[in-house]
């Protein structure tokens, strides 16, 4: 009930992260019938080692865990669950410490000027990456879903998939670049060659088709420019954000570039953070990687 109701809101990915929990659960049942209604704390800590004998990692724990408190809510919400503020106290639900993803400067370097004139598919891997890196840390999500209403001038404006956070970037001229190399493939309104529809469901599962080829070609750039991890979609995000702090921009500046909302607090006092000190802090991290 909860995954039809988040394809009607068309909320596809919290629809694939429900779908996966609910297999999960489904395997530790063995056939067996639970009501939600009737989850016990017993009952989620033998799941929790039934994971644990799969060998499941912490976070991925963490991520079934949380999901199952999230439908767990809502049925109490509905009425069919009396509440029990302490059934998810015994298991984890945090979120564990993974592998830095930040890439060194002299990785972002090599990356920019990797010659890969002849081949199409690297190199517009590439240009998206390089994009979401100078659009701060933008998440390839967003890139995918940007149309022609988000361009303002010489800004972008959008709200992120994520959370909702409005986010302000300045069009440099190497975005320009990235942009006007990829206008003519670009599909309607789209700015880049991602989605083909505007129909949500089949724009979401084209999306998680794209991130994997996305991923793939990441993967083999990274190989040969010597990038410490395997390449991903997630390093741009973090390698903007730990150069700009590298360079001297608050965490505060560096938390509205990024649009997050742990730094609501600064927020509060701060209100909106001027735009000149954010734009200034993207020129520093272009100029660190893109250097004559």
């Amino acid at each position: 009930m909860e995954e039809q109701r988040l394809g009607f809101l068309g909320r596809w990915s919290s629809r694939r992260n429900y779908r996966s929990t609910r297999l999960s659960f489904s395997s530790f049942l063995k056939g067996r019938k639970l009501f939600i209604g009737n989850l016990d704390a017993r009952e989620l800590q033998r799941y929790n080692e039934f994971l644990d004998s799969r060998h499941v990692s912490k976070n991925a724990k963490s991520f079934y865990n949380r999901n199952l408190r999230a439908v767990y809510n809502r049925a109490v919400q509905d009425g069919y669950a009396r509440r029990n503020d302490s059934l998810f106290s015994q298991v984890y639900t945090g979120i564990d410490k993974t592998r830095k993803k930040a890439l060194p400067v002299d990785i972002l370097r090599k990356i920019v000027s990797l010659d890969l004139s002849t081949e199409s598919e690297l190199s517009q891997a590439r240009d998206f990456f390089v994009f979401c890196f100078v659009a701060q840390g933008m998440c390839f999500v967003d890139l995918a879903w940007l149309s022609k209403k988000h361009v303002r001038g010489d800004e972008l404006c959008y709200a992120r998939k994520k959370t909702g956070e409005r986010i302000t970037v300045q069009i440099k001229p190497c975005m320009t670049e990235i942009l006007e190399r990829h206008a003519d493939a670009s599909w309607g309104e789209y700015l880049f060659p991602v989605l083909h529809t505007t129909k949500s469901e089949d724009a979401y599962q084209e999306y998680t088709y794209r991130l994997n080829r996305y991923n793939l070609y990441l993967k083999e750039i990274g190989k040969r420019v010597g990038c410490p991890f395997p390449l991903n979609s997630y390093a741009a995000r973090h390698s903007w954000a730990s150069l700009a702090r590298e360079t001297g921009a608050p965490v505060s500046v560096i938390s509205q570039g990024l649009g997050h909302t742990s730094e609501r607090t600064t927020r509060i006092y701060l209100d909106e953070l001027d735009n000149a000190v954010l734009n200034e802090a993207c020129q520093r991290v272009i100029d660190a990687v893109f250097q004559k």
